[in-house]
This record gives C-alpha cells, structure tokens and sequence, in this order.
C-alpha cells in the first residue's frame, strides 16, 4: 500500500529535473535545515531532504507563486542574521 510520503518522494524526484534554482546556495542550505527541522528523519523515515522539500518549495514559488520570491529570502536573511547575531554562526551550521 502507497502513502504519502512515498508518493511526494516519487513525485518530487519526477520534478527534480525541472526545477530552476532560484534560491542561492546558502538560501539552500538554511532553507533545508529549516525543513529538517520540521521534517527531520528517523529510523523509519527519511526527513525533509529525503523527501525534496527544497525543490518542491523552489518549484511552488518559481512556478507559481514568484511574487512570494521576496518573501522567502526576507526571512532566510532574518534567521541568518538573527542566527549570526546569536552564535556567530549561519543556521545551517548549528547542531
């Protein structure tokens, strides 16, 4: 039996290929650890890089919703900055 994970895993490695990436390395990166943090992996499951999250948020926002483009990189440079400010370090470097 199917579930949703594996279906958005499926679907976002289909759609991987078409994505434009429209998020600069370090927007990448922070916006990934973002995602594990919500989606983070366990014994079972893979977290939010397993499952694409990073291209499926590049592909919602360039495809569809580019006029929110600002928007994500507004508050990527916040939690960068606040994340600087506070340990001295960009977020997707902190444990």
């Amino acid at each position: 039996m199917g579930n949703r994970r594996e279906f958005l895993k499926v679907s976002l490695a289909a759609s991987a290929g078409s994505t434009a990436k429209i998020f600069d390395d370090s927007e990448r990166n922070c916006l990934i650890a973002i995602s594990e943090q919500i989606v983070p992996a366990d014994e079972q499951w893979g977290g939010a890089t397993e499952a694409g999250v990073i291209n499926y948020i590049e592909n919602w926002v360039g495809k569809y919703y580019p006029e929110m483009l600002p928007t994500y990189k507004k508050g990527v440079s916040a939690v960068q900055n606040a994340s600087q400010r506070l340990y001295s370090k960009n977020f997707q470097e902190l444990e």
